[in-house]
């Protein structure tokens, strides 16, 4: 039986190798790189929201910025964050957010269903989160799901001439910006 590590020893792990891991009950799962089109998608969507939030209430925080459902005892790195109040720190893990508005993932072949799934399941646990963002790296599109009454809703975009409405953040964003330069030949296959 594998050593299930508490939350202060899955951060002194991290902090130690310097490798950002998810954490899931006692269990540390690394984080594996991402292709060149993922990680344009990663720094054109934190640069476009980033860029729009400035002046408001809302902040924009990268993929180092740890995200923690307590309720779920799940730590883990989405591609951004953003946080419409003040920060609540996690009880138990260091350097840590438990209160996200809107997460965005850029969806890789290789965690596009978990993504979609197991971890967006996760994510509903949130209190505060009002809306998920999936961004395609295959073509322009992004899935927006939504809490409305209760419910979380589909709100898909699509084309570049397309503008992405998060209402949580009271932002606009067309696609094209987003999707700036990017290189889809290059983008993760299946």
């Amino acid at each position: 039986m594998p050593h299930l590590l508490s939350p202060e020893e899955y951060v002194a792990l991290e902090q130690k190798l310097g490798v950002k891991h998810e954490y899931h009950a006692g269990q540390v799962f690394a984080m594996a790189g991402a292709s060149g089109p993922h990680s344009r998608l990663q720094v054109n969507v934190t640069v476009e929201i980033g860029s729009r939030l400035r002046g408001t209430r809302c902040k924009a925080y990268s993929s180092d910025f740890r995200v923690v459902i307590e309720s779920a005892d799940l730590a883990t790195y989405p591609d951004l964050s953003i946080v419409c109040e003040p920060v609540e720190p996690a009880k138990r893990f260091k350097h840590s957010c438990t209160n996200p508005t809107v997460l965005v993932e850029v969806l890789s072949p290789s965690t596009e269903s978990y993504d979609r799934g197991a971890k967006f399941e996760q994510y509903r646990k949130l209190p505060s989160l009002r809306e998920y963002v999936l961004v395609s790296q295959r073509e322009i599109a992004i899935d927006l799901f939504r809490l409305e009454n209760g419910r979380w809703v589909l709100h898909p975009f699509r084309g570049e001439d397309t503008v992405l409405s998060l209402t949580s953040a009271g932002i606009e964003i067309p696609l094209r910006d987003i999707y700036f330069d990017i290189p889809f030949e290059d983008a993760e296959q299946t």
